[in-house]
């Protein structure tokens, strides 16, 4: 283990080639990428901000290091010293939300394992190496998920077993079985379906192309008064009072479709 001194030097370091090079190890890549959560985080008061397919897109600069010479067990260290990074990042809530939801977590998922767009199994060094990292640290965040489907070897799943036991409740599971057909049905192609990640808690998503915040009842309230304002273009008399009125009849459709 480096000393502080020399890990803030190397950090240093890192950061002014990260101004305006593509990381080139698995230290560089994840100082970059918590440079980058930290700028999102503070831009939303870190609410849902996950970490999709963590052990996809760190591969190639986790396989970099190795090529390079680097100890894994440092590797893993590094890891372990990212997941605590991430228990920083806490949500400022009003009081009213923070009676029901303050503290851990704020949605801080990585998704683990899964498929490949060719449809193979998505399972690498690195999927093994972030359950290790959790088991070391078991702290709320990140939270991590498992994908599992028909091609999930054994030894992975008895890691998410085995990480399970634990007892702290991570990682959660989603099932390509369900998902992908289900993405499917609403008309997603297969490559971007089996490319789905989590948005938040358990929110189904597909990365850089789905606005994820599905099960919160949130709809766009502005849709709703521009449907007002244009059914009463031409509308006089129409005034303030009389337009707030007439959004809550527009808005109970969006609530029960059925009825």
């Amino acid at each position: 283990m480096p000393s502080v001194a020399k890990s803030c030097w190397t950090i240093a370091e890192i950061s002014r080639h990260n101004a305006q090079h593509k990381p080139q190890t698995f230290w560089q890549a994840c100082q970059l990428f918590w440079y980058m959560n930290i700028i999102l985080q503070y831009e939303s008061n870190a609410s849902s901000l996950s970490l999709g397919r963590f052990d996809q897109y760190m591969l190639p600069f986790y396989q970099a290091s190795l090529t390079q010479g680097e100890d894994p067990a440092f590797l893993k260290e590094l890891l372990e010293s990212l997941w605590v990074k991430c228990n920083d990042i806490v949500l400022l809530r009003s009081t009213s939300s923070a009676r029901y939801f303050a503290g851990f977590p704020t949605g801080y998922t990585a998704l683990l394992g899964g498929l490949t767009e060719n449809g193979r199994s998505a399972v690498n060094v690195l999927s093994f190496l972030c359950l290790d990292a959790y088991q070391s640290v078991q702290l709320p965040q990140p939270n991590l998920g498992v994908r599992t489907n028909a091609l999930i070897d054994t030894p992975f799943l008895m890691k998410t077993a085995e990480t399970i036991r634990l007892g702290t409740g991570i990682p959660q599971i989603f099932n390509d079985e369900v998902v992908v057909p289900a993405f499917l049905n609403r008309g997603v192609s297969l490559e971007d379906a089996r490319d789905y990640s989590v948005v938040g808690c358990v929110e189904l998503s597909i990365p850089g192309r789905t606005y994820g915040l599905h099960d919160i009842a949130m709809f766009n309230l502005l849709k709703v008064m521009e449907i007002c304002l244009h059914e009463n273009e031409g509308n006089a008399a129409l005034t303030y009072e009389g337009l707030l009125e007439q959004i809550p009849r527009q808005d109970q459709p969006l609530h029960h479709p059925d009825g």
